[in-house]
This record gives C-alpha cells, structure tokens and sequence, in this order.
C-alpha cells in the first residue's frame, strides 16, 4: 500500500469517526462540499449493510442508478466532461438534475409504427414496453443487448426484402427495354 493510500484511508476514517459522533458537519472532496447530516446515511452508517444500494443521479442525463454503498465513493470521485461531479446523491448541494426522456420506442413496442410488419415476419409474441429511448444510437443498443435473435431476425427480414425489391426494381427494367427493343424492331421492319 502506498504512503498516499495510507493517508487517504486515515483521512477517511477520521471523517467517518467524526460524522459519527456529530462533530463534522461538512466536508470537502475535490472542492465540492457535502453535508454530512444527509450524506451520513449513505456514506458513514456502520448499521447499514454493504451490499445495499444507494440511488445516485448522473449530472449528465439525469439518469438514476443504483451504486452498492461501499462503492458509493469511487463514484462520487468521478468527475463530467465540464470539470464537476459526475454523480449527484441527496446529501449534496442544490437538486437533483431533470431526467432527459426520449421519446423513441423500441421496435417491439407494441405502439412502433413497423408493429405490423413486425407481426407478419413472426415477431407477433414479442413485445417491450421501452418506450424512453433517447437516440437511434440507444435504439440500436437497446436492440443488440436486449433482443439480440429478434433484431437479428429483422435485420435479415429487412435485408431479404430490399434484395426482393432490387429484383423487381431490375426485372421492370428489363421489360422495359425489351418493350423499346421489340417496338424499335417493328418499326424498321414497317
């Protein structure tokens, strides 16, 4: 262990011990200051269990996630892109952030404007009720880690029927110069 290490882990006990004992009411990390009053129940309570979770907020997206307490300080020490605290958990100064909610549905919700599509290729069983995705880029995550064989069906589907309407698209053009060679033949022997 190293001598930074042995510091920050005296350093940390001293603040437990003394939120414990109600003689801390702040403290500062990376210049960010945290009451310890509502802090202590997330970072400080012995009683509580380690494997139990704590909600944080992204500063971010507003997104909520659930963080085990003995990990809870690693991620608050992560920092955003503008310089600030990554990571927002009651305790903290101000509110938390406003969610962002995306309005795009996953291709099997049950209101997706392909849904009837999507039942004649044999998806009619198959339903999802996302309904919050953000980006075509978060559909397309959502698709590959949650219904990786559904979205492998319909990119095969999807493919399968552009290669159909390429062959029309090259069987009505064949007839068509057929049609101008044959007119054009009737006409020299005229």
């Amino acid at each position: 262990m190293t001598s930074d290490n042995i510091i920050a882990e005296a350093a940390a006990g001293a603040i437990a011990q003394s939120a414990d004992e109600g003689t801390l009411d702040k403290v500062v990390v990376n210049n960010d200051e945290f009451t310890m009053t509502r802090l202590r129940s997330h970072l400080m309570d012995s009683s509580v269990d380690a494997d139990e979770h704590t909600i944080v907020f992204s500063m971010i997206d507003g997104t909520t996630s659930k963080v085990l307490k003995h990990k809870l300080a690693e991620v608050l020490r992560k920092r955003a892109p503008s310089g600030g605290p990554a990571f927002w958990v009651p305790g903290m100064p101000g509110n938390p952030p406003e969610p962002i909610v995306g309005t795009i549905k996953c291709l099997l919700h049950k209101e997706h404007g392909d849904r009837e599509w999507l039942n004649s290729i044999g998806l009619s069983a198959q339903e999802c009720r996302k309904a919050n995705l953000r980006s075509e880029f978060d559909l397309q995550s959502h698709m590959l880690h949650r219904h990786q064989q559904e979205f492998s069906l319909i990119e095969t589907a999807r493919e399968r029927e552009a290669q159909e309407e390429q062959r029309e698209w090259t069987r009505m053009q064949m007839d068509a110069m057929r049609q101008t060679q044959s007119a054009s033949t009737r006409r020299k022997k005229e």
